[in-house]
């Protein structure tokens, strides 16, 4: 939009600059547009990624569920250090 505002409102022979009211509301539609795609889109992109930030569940338990094992007889040998 910045680059827009440059364009100047008369040419040098003092007639108004062409198009340019076309230009700044393009300019302004796609800023526009672009906003609300990104309000709309991201939390969807957010909420379909979440599952692979946080792992799988099954997978998480299974290996807690491992390493709890894995002390427990760890504690019982007596090689357990903390």
């Amino acid at each position: 939009m910045a680059g827009v505002f440059t364009i100047p409102t008369v040419v040098a022979s003092g007639k108004a600059f062409p198009e340019r009211a076309l230009v700044l509301f393009i300019a302004a539609g796609v800023i526009i547009v672009s906003l609300v795609a990104a309000a709309a889109i991201l939390p969807l992109m957010a909420a379909k990624s979440l599952p692979l930030l946080l792992g799988d569940p099954v997978r998480m338990k299974t290996t807690r569920s491992w390493q709890t094992e894995r002390m427990t007889v760890m504690i019982a040998v007596g090689n357990y250090h903390s």
